[in-house]
């Protein structure tokens, strides 16, 4: 049991293992980390002590959880660390399509063409008041 004297969302390294989780387990999370199918080791799923075990403390505020040395692999024990933004720079890959599943091809593509529409509609809405304010 953890022996922080002050509230557990308080403690940065919860806060981080929320928000892996958030990525990997909400369906509805705009990442698209469950439809690209990481995953969390299960002991980290139920304890944040075995987390916080595994992958020790944050070394400075500049730090967040990265997976490495496999960046297409899950988040467990041996393949996540801090990273600083600039670290993390050089281990960016290219992510695979999420079209592993075809029943989530449609809804995918149906959600990317809205957010399309909607930003182009927003830009020729802006063009037209810059052009008509000339």
């Amino acid at each position: 049991m953890l022996k922080y004297g002050r509230k557990c969302r308080d403690i940065p390294e919860y806060r981080h293992w929320l928000a892996m989780r958030q990525r990997c387990l909400d369906p509805k999370d705009p990442s698209h980390y469950q439809i690209l199918g990481v995953r969390i080791c299960p002991e980290w799923v139920a304890s944040f002590e075995a987390f916080l075990r595994d992958v020790g403390p944050r070394p400075s505020k500049e730090h967040s959880l990265d997976r490495w040395p496999d960046p297409a692999g899950n988040y467990e024990p041996g393949n996540v660390r801090w990273a600083t933004a600039k670290e993390q720079r050089h281990n960016w890959r290219a992510r695979p399509k999420p079209f592993d599943d075809p029943e989530l091809i449609p809804e995918f593509m149906i959600r990317q063409a809205r957010n399309r529409n909607r930003t182009n509609h927003r830009f020729a809405e802006r063009d037209v008041c810059r052009l008509t304010n000339i």
